[in-house]
């Protein structure tokens, strides 16, 4: 694998193996059925000014007044956000000099963050529109967001709405999401020398209706096609954004939905304008049944006018507000027509005037769209940046108020925020709510979000207990093999059991590979079913437990791993990221970090794609190493040393070196494992790798603790000495 294949990774890697490029497409399905939830504590984000316009600091949990469905309600905390002491796009709050020599600190919790969705309409959208707001949304990205703000890409076209990238706060997924607009493979550009604007210009030419020119929209309009076949069209575009609002409701927190779109016909919408109902009153008058049998034609559809009301109701449920920006622009064609415009809509980004007949079409649905969710409407922009920038400026300082979720509580309840400090009033917050559904009755789709946002968040999740280490193999084409190693107790798996009701646990585990920059170097997937009943007939669940291990190719250097546990069937997971060291290729003798072996458990299958030497796989057979392992004094254990490039007997291949096993308690005391017995070794000749399967006894006189296992090799030649060290717990027997 070369160090271009991991780049591409950035984005496919994490879409195609979490969320399968979710798309919605087809007529409009049933309504889906109301959630409830058994989130305890509900978290909003609530703006507040001066009369000054100014943000308000300091406030506490008394100053808010909260009711719920008109009820009082207790704020149980406040936590303040302001964004702009941090400049957007300066690491220096979040980054290091050496990672090495400090950790990065831990993320603000996720209803403390922004959430910004990228959404690219293409039905209602010009090619040249499109492209404007391609270049605003990669300018927005590498300017304006700040670090910790978490960035989806979605589009829609007449096939339907399509997530190119989940929420994640590694903008470059979203970076490569915005450039290629899931419309050209990033890949393909490198080797056919096109950029990517020409590309998806030919893209969108292809995906016309019908011959269009250099403004030619993507959609048909009303003069292209009969009215009913246009509102059939809209209102299925309502239903598949009214199921895109309900994938969001998984997503903890206040979501900014940037949508880039012309906005449909308001025909379909209002019916005629004012000027043209005058304008056909005489023919009203003359004809009065040829209106009579099409009103729609007078007073727009009624399935657009619901179908566009139950899409805002989900959306404001699902606390995701809808900034609406036409990337038509204005643009001088020697017509009137634009003349008329700019008169009515005066200052760009004004919004114009909606009872105007010289205001764009579209822009009645826009703003209702905008307004109903609490969000912002702008047009006649030729640099989409002015607005982009006044939105992340005016939700860049904020606050976080939390209350205890009632079992009386319905599924989705009215909010009412004020505050009781003099001369501050609150400018944002939700005015209803539907909190994240209980995992049992999220969607496919929304169980896929949130697993891709856990994945690509580093906030960390606790609700299964277990055990996990990585131990890193140099490998061959400047790649490393990362052994991932999970323990997760038999009791914990007891406790999971009971919480679903039968007698297996199905686990899934994800992990992500991802360098500094947040660019994915690999990563897999799997699931797991654990018979529960078979492991208590092998004795008391307290003394078994769960060993896993897998593993990621990753290229010289430090990176982190992100980890990801969930039950299948309840939800309850568990996120863990731990940095490691992939070691560069070296001629000189190493050892890997020696590895304790379990004697039984549910070893994972290899890799569909593994190459090369797979460190875990020992004479055709599958090691399942530990990753907290507990050994008894006196007890036999077995140990897995892999050393590379050490002297070998040119005849019978055995290692030309002396293997010596020590072991370190708490106190530094050495205790030396004279009962050792090397029981089997192999050799990969291509890495030059020689695996040791060694068996031991601890001495029995050891004191409990933590102690360290070092596995020492001397040259029998030349006398020297490599040396590695695993951690162990010495149990009280």
């Amino acid at each position: 694998m070369t160090m271009r294949t991991f780049g591409k990774l950035a984005l496919a890697g994490v879409v195609a193996m979490v969320m399968a490029a979710w798309t919605v497409t087809g007529a409009a399905q049933s309504a889906a059925p109301q959630f409830r939830t058994t989130v305890e504590i509900v978290q909003l984000q609530v703006g507040v000014a001066a009369d000054n316009g100014e943000f308000v600091s300091g406030l506490q949990p008394e100053d808010f007044l909260l009711r719920i469905d008109g009820q009082p309600r207790e704020v149980q905390f406040v936590f303040e956000v302001d964004l702009r002491r941090e400049a957007p796009g300066d690491d220096a709050a979040l980054a290091v000099d050496s990672p090495r020599a400090r950790p990065r600190p831990q993320p603000r919790p996720v209803a403390a963050r922004r959430h910004w969705m990228l959404f690219f309409d293409f039905s209602f959208t010009t090619r040249r529109g499109v492209l404007k707001a391609r270049e605003a949304g990669l300018r927005f990205l590498r300017e304006q967001v700040h670090p910790e703000d978490l960035v989806g890409v979605a589009t829609a076209n007449r096939y339907g709405i399509r997530l190119l990238s989940p929420f994640s706060s590694h903008h470059a997924q979203a970076l490569e999401a915005v450039d290629t607009l899931g419309l050209v493979d990033a890949s393909d550009l490198i080797t056919s020398g096109f950029d990517a604007q020409e590309s998806i210009a030919q893209a969108l030419a292809e995906m016309a209706a019908g011959p269009a020119g250099t403004d030619g929209g993507i959609g048909a309009t009303l003069d292209a096609m009969e009215f009913r076949e246009y509102v059939a069209n809209v209102a299925n575009y309502t239903e598949q954004m009214r199921q895109f609002g309900q994938m969001l409701q998984a997503i903890e927190g206040r979501k900014h939905v940037v949508f880039f779109s012309s906005g449909f016909e308001d025909r379909a919408f209002t019916g005629m304008t004012l000027g043209q109902l005058a304008a056909g009153a005489e023919a009203r008058a003359t004809s009065p049944e040829a209106y009579a049998s099409d009103p729609e034609q007078m007073y727009g559809a009624a399935e657009v006018r619901s179908g566009l009301r139950e899409m805002i109701d989900v959306f404001r449920g699902a606390d995701a507000v809808v900034h609406a920006i036409d990337p038509s622009g204005l643009r001088d064609s020697g017509n009137s027509e634009v003349s008329r415009m700019r008169s009515a809509v005066g200052n760009p980004g004004s919004g114009g005037d909606l009872s105007s007949n010289a205001a764009r079409t579209g822009h009645q649905a826009l703003s209702a769209i905008a307004s109903g969710t609490g969000g912002t409407v702008d047009w006649a922009m030729n640099d989409l940046s002015v607005a982009l920038a006044r939105i992340e400026r005016s939700t860049a300082a904020f606050y976080v108020i939390a209350y205890r979720k009632l079992e009386r509580d319905a599924a989705t309840v009215k909010i009412q925020v004020d505050l009781a400090r003099p001369g501050a009033k609150v400018v944002s917050a939700p005015s209803r709510l539907t909190p994240p559904p209980q995992y049992r009755d999220m969607s496919p789709a929304q169980r896929q979000l949130q697993l891709a946002e856990l994945l690509n968040d580093e906030v960390e999740r606790r609700e299964i207990s277990f055990e996990s280490q990585v131990v890193s193999f140099p490998g061959d084409d400047n790649t490393g093999r990362q052994v991932l190693i999970l323990q997760v107790p038999g009791l914990e798996l007891e406790r999971l059991a009971e919480a679903r009701g039968d007698d297996r646990v199905e686990l899934e585990i994800a992990a992500l590979a991802l360098d500094d920059d947040g660019e994915v170097l690999d990563s897999f997937r799997r699931r797991v079913t654990i018979d529960i009943e078979r492991m208590r007939q092998r004795g008391p669940m307290q003394e078994q437990s769960f060993h896993y291990a897998d593993s990621v190719d990753t290229p010289p250097g430090e990176h982190r791993l992100r980890l990801l546990l969930r039950e299948a069937e309840i939800g309850w997971l568990s996120t863990r990221t731990q940095r490691y060291w992939s070691p560069e290729v070296s001629p000189q003798p190493t050892m890997a970090r020696p590895m304790v072996l379990s004697s039984s458990g549910w070893p994972a299958p290899p890799r569909d794609d593994a190459a090369g030497f797979d460190p875990l796989v020992f004479n055709g057979r599958r090691l399942v190493p530990i990753a907290a392992p507990v050994i008894e004094p006196g007890d036999r254990f077995r140990l897995l040393v892999v050393l590379y490039h050490v002297p070998r007997h040119p005849v019978s291949g055995e290692v030309l070196a002396g293997v010596a096993l020590e072991l370190e308690d708490a106190q530094d005391d050495p205790y030396r494992l004279t009962e050792l017995e090397i029981i089997g070794s192999a050799h990969d000749p291509q890495s030059d790798a020689t695996q040791l399967l060694i068996e031991s006894r601890l001495p029995a006189h050891v004191r409990p603790g933590t102690a360290r296992l070092w596995v020492r090799l001397i040259d029998r030649v030349s006398g020297e000495r490599i040396e590695e060290q695993t951690g162990i717990f010495v149990s009280s027997s």
